[in-house]
């Protein structure tokens, strides 16, 4: 049985998931200290400081949120595990390949899953969760699965390199 892979809504809450716990805390804090008259909650300078200091932590977010959108608008990835194939669907073609055929399955991620192998403590962001494997074939191709549309702790393919960066923007 083959497994399909392609942007969904799912996908796309996942890889803003911080984004959102940042809007909720930050909504959380203007609520309470306006409980405590420290913010007054009837102004509405009062929720503009609030929309602009989500978008100001969010900023890398939305980046790469669009520009990932944008790279895997019409890309569908089909694995099948057992015949060790796999097709990418682009708005070029469909491309069929064998696992041998990858050259190279570099997986791009953000700084703080660094964690899991050094253990030191970093904190977090609203952009934590976004990723990219770059798959390098040996006919030349290459093709950059987003996390909007694959799990990048459940990859379909194996993967070769591993890179953690502050910010995993998508390099040409």
């Amino acid at each position: 049985m083959a497994d399909k892979f392609q942007i969904d809504l799912r996908h796309q809450i996942k890889s803003f998931e911080k984004g959102l716990i940042t809007f909720a805390l930050v909504f959380v804090a203007l609520v309470g200290f306006g409980l405590f008259d420290v913010f007054d909650l009837s102004s509405l300078s009062t929720y503009i400081s609030f929309v602009l200091a989500c978008l100001l932590f969010s900023i890398p977010a939305i980046y790469l949120h669009v520009s990932y959108l944008v790279n895997n608008r019409r890309t569908v990835l089909v694995v099948d595990r057992k015949s060790r194939k796999f097709t990418v669907t682009t708005q070029d073609g469909d491309f069929n390949y064998d696992f041998e055929d990858i050259e190279n399955a570099e997986l791009n991620l953000g700084i703080y899953y660094k964690n899991q192998l050094d253990n030191r403590g970093r904190w977090p962001a609203p952009w934590t969760n976004y990723g990219y494997l770059k798959l390098k074939l040996k006919d030349g191709q290459e093709f950059k699965l987003t996390s909007l549309m694959v799990d990048m702790n459940k990859l379909p393919l194996h993967v070769t390199l591993t890179k953690f960066r502050l910010h995993p923007f998508l390099k040409k």
